[in-house]
């Protein structure tokens, strides 16, 4: 490995140390939702994990200095990979009541790199909630059904239906002309025919003999002597 390391580093480099890091955490990081500084800082825990049964407890400075930030920054990191399940803090005692460093559990972070390779564990499929049944309504008083909304081509009239419908309708009487009260029958004046302008044929004596046979007949129907 050492041969193989220092032919790609130089010896020199690899001299310092080296880190192992699954190709996973790399190809990954944004299906895990890491940013970059959370990234660094993670393998920054990894320099110092030095076996599986020993956990690595560097401090916020040391890790600040190796980020090229402040403390402040660092702890807030931490606690934001803590609380999405990437890390574990634990604390760690000394003499005379005294914290040192932090220690930290990397566990959950192989297991989420344990998921992205084999995949999410099947979840329990959930029993069914069971639907509450709807209060039966009282039989006294009958529910109003809605008003079903016509659609447009039930809006639009029929014409053979139209047509039918208006050949059916009832004929309306018309009503009966009130008649006025007869008022008292005037006899109408009677019509006599005109005597014929024509000259009847003869002499002048023959004409005035007619002349005067009509106007008696004239006078025979006025009534006139």
């Amino acid at each position: 490995m050492n041969t193989v390391l220092n032919r790609k580093w130089t010896a020199d480099v690899i001299a310092r140390g080296y880190t192992a890091v699954p190709d996973v955490l790399l190809s990954h990081m944004g299906q895990l939702g890491l940013t970059p500084t959370e990234l660094v800082l993670l393998l920054q825990l990894m320099r110092y994990w030095w076996t599986a049964d020993t956990l690595p407890f560097p401090s916020k400075r040391a890790l600040a200095l190796a980020m090229g930030c402040n403390e402040k920054n660092v702890q807030k990191l931490m606690k934001g990979l803590e609380a999405r399940g990437f890390v574990i803090r634990v604390q760690r005692r000394q003499a005379a009541d005294k914290n040192g460093s932090n220690l930290y559990c990397l566990d959950p972070l192989v297991e989420k790199l344990r998921a992205v390779v084999l995949g999410p564990a099947q979840a329990p499929t959930p029993a069914p909630v069971p639907m509450p049944m709807p209060e039966p309504v009282p039989t006294s008083e009958p529910v109003p059904m809605p008003t079903p909304v016509p659609t447009q081509k039930q809006m639009e009239p029929d014409f053979d239906e139209w047509m039918e419908m208006d050949e059916e309708e009832e004929e309306i009487p018309m009503p009966m002309p009130v008649q006025a009260p007869t008022p008292m029958q005037i006899p109408k004046p009677m019509k006599l025919p005109m005597p014929s302008m024509r000259q009847p044929s003869g002499g002048p004596l023959a004409r005035k003999a007619r002349f005067d046979e009509m106007m008696a007949e004239v006078r025979a129907r006025l009534g006139k002597p």
